[in-house]
């Protein structure tokens, strides 16, 4: 897989008659984990539903492989490339875990992807996902996405209210993905873990980004980070 990856710029988002997202730019380049962190409300959500199309951005562009997206809704940029694995378990709870891949799947192929990518679910492939336990749906709904063949990845709190075990077992997948050669885009409130995976991050603060920067300083310094989500002074990185 090659190309650009997903590159946004100046993207500001209102909803409710407020500014949530201020003229943020930001890239995700191929093969690799990019970052996006911040307190709750800082606007992370908000961000990634305007890149894959689930509302309308007020400004700026979204770009994949240097193409814009320009008006397209959320299916079109799917077609394109552009996947989103949203907040909460979104799998289609009377389907089948096969029938909930073969929803999304490109081919026949990319469903034993997916069984090859989570092992985990195959002994559940004639089970109702919404028989699933919560780590289970969550490895289904990232191989859905995965099924599309996607070139950039969106992933928004994959780990919400899941064991830390399945936790890092994600976290490993990921990794995974970006060495085929994904663009990932990842927002986790887990920052020690995804920062180990991670290559680049971004920190939001009321709707800015406050760092832009390798993931080692964050990793490597708490002050930074903390600093980070108080939207202190740190685009310098670590002094």
């Amino acid at each position: 897989m090659s190309g650009a990856g997903l590159a946004v710029r100046d993207l500001t988002v209102r909803r409710g008659g407020s500014t949530i997202v201020r003229d943020v730019s930001l890239q995700a380049r191929p093969a690799a984990v990019t970052v996006l962190l911040g307190a709750n409300g800082a606007g992370k959500t908000t961000l990634l539903e305007a890149i894959s199309g689930v509302i309308p951005a007020a400004g700026g562009e979204v770009l994949l492989d240097d193409a814009p997206l320009g008006p397209l809704g959320r299916r079109e940029r799917a077609r394109r490339g552009l996947a989103h694995v949203e907040q909460g378990r979104t799998a289609f709870a009377t389907l089948t875990v096969e029938e909930n891949l073969r929803a999304a799947a490109a081919d026949r192929d990319a469903v034993e992807a997916g069984f090859a990518l989570f092992p985990e679910l195959r002994p559940r492939r004639d089970t109702p996902a919404g028989l699933l336990s919560g780590g289970e749906q969550q490895m289904l709904v990232l191989a859905r996405a995965l099924a599309m063949r996607p070139k950039a990845l969106l992933v928004d709190e994959l780990s919400l209210g899941l064991a830390p075990a399945v936790v890092q077992r994600l976290m490993t997948v990921l990794g995974e993905l970006a060495r085929q050669g994904v663009a990932l885009l990842v927002v986790e409130q887990y920052a020690g873990l995804i920062l180990e995976v991670g290559a680049h991050a971004y920190v939001m603060a009321r709707g800015r980004i406050v760092y832009d920067g390798p993931c080692e300083p964050l990793r490597e310094s708490t002050d930074i980070l903390r600093g980070a989500y108080l939207a202190a002074d740190v685009a310098g990185g670590a002094r």
